[in-house]
């Protein structure tokens, strides 16, 4: 993908619509089976009143990977890769990442974050905790058509409201 890709919204990312999500955790249970037991999707429930599913936000710089001493986060392509070889676990990444979205593996001792199910992706397959997601609160798509589809559904919402 080239930078002009990148700027037009061609990337690829995980959002959330709130007001969908049910707080039943599957995400979670889905990612973890995914990932040999570490989930790396968090559902965060505030104040009692709403959940919010938190995952990597793929950062463009990364704040993790600038922060990385050995550089073993990187972005490449269009994702922020972990080489596990370069990782010594400093936890530097965990520190830098500002939604807190930096995992710790306590198997491997070593760095651990959302990479959109990379292998699922190669075979042409969405991200786990998409297809897992009973109320489809979960997306998996670029920005420029998310966005498209959030502001037809704020505008009918508007209209809709108006008497």
């Amino acid at each position: 993908m080239s930078g002009g890709e990148r700027e037009a919204g061609m990337k690829k990312q995980i959002y959330a619509e709130f007001e969908r999500c049910m707080n039943c955790q599957a995400c979670e249970v889905a990612c973890q089976r995914e990932n040999g037991g570490l989930s790396l999707i968090k559902v965060i429930l505030i104040a009692d009143l709403f959940a919010v599913p938190l995952t990597c936000r793929q950062c463009d710089p990364a704040p993790c990977a600038m922060a990385c001493p050995t550089q073993a986060l990187s972005i490449s392509g269009d994702e922020v890769t972990l080489d596990a070889k370069k990782c010594t676990g400093c936890a530097l990444c965990r520190f830098a990442c500002p939604f807190g979205m930096m995992n710790y593996n306590p198997e491997s001792k070593l760095a651990a974050h959302c990479d959109l199910c990379a292998k699922r992706r190669t075979d042409g397959q969405d991200p786990v905790c998409i297809l897992t997601c009973p109320s489809r609160a979960l997306r998996y798509e670029d920005h420029v058509s998310y966005t498209l589809r959030e502001r037809r559904r704020a505008s009918t919402e508007i209209l809709r409201a108006q008497p």
